[in-house]
């Protein structure tokens, strides 16, 4: 059934006229897969459970491969690229932080990794058996009784956990209202603003110019900060 689905699929459909296309989209894909990777790792990794962040990192890394390859092989929707999102990284990491926190008080540091995987993998458990029973049972329809508003806020306090969740992979300082001027200082501000000023050059260039070497130039760009910055 799988060798039927690859055949009759997405394999006819590569024709010499576009193989540079998808060679290309092959290409940015992976690099967008490695870059939402290895950004999850940081949102979930920092604190008191940053020295695991190589782990989490190839956790992230080995992740992306198995969403692609399911998503490749199993989806009906040929056009979908699974890559996972830095949403759910942003919220899993409030608990798992706080538990590495209480865990650390109580100076039982052997059971600060496992906890911490162990969280991880029943969320991505849970996450998952919920999501599969609500497309076989063809519940996705119940979402048109949530509020938009409730969906707005979501989003948008989604939005702001991310963007904490980078200004102190960024700068490693956690975010509270007695550290925020250190937000402001020299060394900091070099840290976090040419990386602000990027996304938003990025943003306005996306939105102005509908070319494909957008995100090349994203990429690149981005390697080039981060180059400059280590």
């Amino acid at each position: 059934m799988l060798k039927t689905h690859l055949t009759d699929g997405f394999l006819n459909q590569i024709k010499p006229s576009n193989f540079y296309l998808e060679i290309y989209g092959g290409v940015m894909m992976s690099m967008m897969s490695i870059a939402y990777g290895i950004s999850c790792a940081a949102l979930i990794f920092k604190g008191p459970i940053e020295t695991y962040l190589p782990l989490g990192i190839g956790i992230g890394i080995f992740s992306c491969l198995i969403f692609g390859l399911l998503g490749s092989l199993l989806s009906n929707f040929e056009t979908a690229i699974w890559i996972p999102g830095p949403n759910p990284a942003a919220i899993i990491a409030i608990p798992i932080s706080t538990i590495a926190y209480s865990i650390l008080s109580s100076n039982q540091l052997d059971s600060l990794l496992p906890t911490v995987l162990l969280l991880i993998f029943i969320t991505s458990l849970l996450s998952g058996v919920t999501f599969f029973a609500l497309g076989y049972f063809q519940l996705s329809r119940l979402v048109r009784f949530i509020p938009y508003t409730v969906v707005g806020g979501f989003i948008a306090g989604t939005g702001c956990l991310i963007a904490g969740g980078g200004l102190v992979t960024l700068t490693g300082i956690d975010i509270t209202f007695e550290t925020l001027p250190n937000y402001f200082d020299h060394k900091t501000l070099l840290r976090w603003v040419p990386s602000f000023l990027l996304a938003i050059f990025i943003l306005v260039l996306s939105r102005r110019y509908k070319k494909p070497l957008i995100l090349p130039l994203h990429e690149g760009a981005k390697t080039f900060f981060n180059r400059n910055k280590n």
